[in-house]
């Protein structure tokens, strides 16, 4: 757990936030390690898979103890995560995409579960199944039936299908939402001098996810 210093009150706040940073770049570089193949429709392989979605989940995590952070100082109640974010930043866009990271946490965390025919030939759908129970009305908001991924980021929610792709896309999406916190107020993050170690070098997440634009 990091302990952060709240300014001008010498109390400490706890906040975990960038400490998962590390160990989220240390998870994709064994992932990329893999040197995953082209997977077909119905899923990559366990390994691919397994990183995928705990890179994922911590990044999602990520987001969720500094949106507390932010909470915390500007005195927000009431309201969860996802509001809490959109009533102070006032991009839409991001907002979405926001709440479709939220969903792919949530098909991991509670593995949401499918029944599925498939031409075991090609692994390919004949069609596919959501079980009832599984799912929320935000999952119904972001849900595109006719590719099983989010409208906005194109995130597979076929739990089987999730791989590096993935996990790049939520990957690149946290670094802009914590830039955009640290541009509104550096007392929730100060993300741009954070470094994690990749291949060997130190670099800042977004220098990282930016290399993958080139």
């Amino acid at each position: 757990m990091t302990l952060i210093m709240n300014p001008g009150d010498g109390n400490y706040v706890s906040v975990i936030s960038t400490a998962l940073l590390q160990p989220i770049v240390t998870l994709l570089e064994s992932l990329e390690n893999l040197n995953p193949q082209k997977a077909n429709d119905v899923q990559v392989s366990d390994l691919e898979n397994g990183y995928a979605a705990s890179i994922c989940v911590l990044t999602v995590l990520l987001l969720e103890s500094t949106i507390n952070r932010a909470r915390y100082v500007r005195k927000i109640n009431g309201l969860n995560s996802i509001e809490c974010f959109a009533s102070l930043i006032l991009d839409i866009e991001l907002n979405e995409q926001l709440k479709e990271l939220y969903v792919l946490r949530d098909v991991i965390a509670h593995n949401h579960i499918w029944l599925a025919r498939i031409n075991q030939d090609t692994m390919t759908f004949i069609d596919a199944v959501r079980l009832p129970g599984y799912g929320d009305r935000k999952f119904l908001e972001v849900f595109d039936k006719s590719t099983r991924k989010t409208r906005k980021l194109g995130l597979n929610i076929f739990p089987t299908r999730i791989g590096l792709s993935d996990a790049r896309t939520v990957l690149a999406t946290a670094s802009h939402i914590l830039v955009t916190f640290e541009n509104l107020d550096r007392s929730i993050i100060y993300i741009s001098n954070k470094q994690v170690t990749y291949r060997g070098s130190r670099l800042t997440l977004q220098d990282l996810v930016n290399n993958w634009n080139v």
